[in-house]
C-alpha cells in the first residue's frame, strides 16, 4: 500500500489560489500521469482519482468507512432516519474528493509532494486499527439501534420510499 501526499490547487472566481493537503493511497502506486479513467467504477462516485483530507483515510479495508456502515444499516431497515442523522452527526467522516477529468488531474491542479511505500511493519497496525474502527462502529450502530428502537416519529427507508411512489 502506498501513501501519497499531495496538494490540490483550486482557482476561485477571482483567481486566488487555494492549497489543500490531501492524501491518496493505493496498492500499486502511480505510474506516469494521474488518470481518472483508471479508477474502479464501483467506487462512491465511479471512476476517478480519490483523495481524502485525513491522513488515515487511505489506509484500511475497501468500503470499510463509517458512512457506508451507517447507510447500509439504514437501507436494510435496521436503522431509522433519526438514528442515521444522529450517527452521521457524531462521527468524523473527513472529506473525500474525486477528480473526474484529465484537467483536474493535471500538474496545473495536482502536485505530488511526497510519497512512500508503507512497510509491512506499518501496514499491520494500520490494518488492525482499521478493523478495530470497523468493530467500534458496529458497536456504535448497535447503540443507535437500541436508543431509537421505540422512538416515536421515526421512519425507515422503505417507508420513505413508499411516500415517493
Amino acid at each position: 500500500m502506498i501513501k501519497r501526499i499531495g496538494y490540490f490547487i483550486h482557482y476561485d472566481s477571482v483567481q486566488r489560489v487555494t492549497y489543500m493537503r490531501l492524501y491518496h493511497g493505493s496498492k500499486s502506486g502511480i505510474r506516469g500521469n494521474i488518470r481518472p479513467d483508471l479508477g474502479r467504477s464501483m467506487c462512491d462516485f465511479g471512476k476517478g482519482f480519490y483523495l481524502g483530507d485525513l491522513p488515515d483515510q487511505p489506509i484500511g479495508l475497501i468500503a470499510n468507512d463509517k458512512m457506508f456502515q451507517l447507510l447500509e444499516r439504514f437501507y436494510d431497515g435496521t436503522l431509522c432516519d433519526r438514528a442515521l442523522i444522529d450517527g452521521l452527526s457524531r462521527v468524523r467522516l473527513g472529506n473525500q474528493y474525486v477528480l473526474k477529468t484529465v484537467r483536474a488531474c493535471s500538474a496545473e491542479h495536482l502536485q505530488i509532494i511526497s510519497e512512500r511505500t508503507l512497510t509491512a511493519a506499518e501496514k499491520k497496525p494500520a490494518l488492525a486499527q482499521s478493523e478495530n474502527k470497523f468493530r467500534q462502529m458496529s458497536g456504535f450502530i448497535g447503540e443507535l439501534q437500541t436508543k431509537y428502537r421505540r422512538a416515536r416519529d421515526v421512519r425507515f427507508f422503505d417507508e420513505i420510499m413508499e411516500e415517493w411512489d
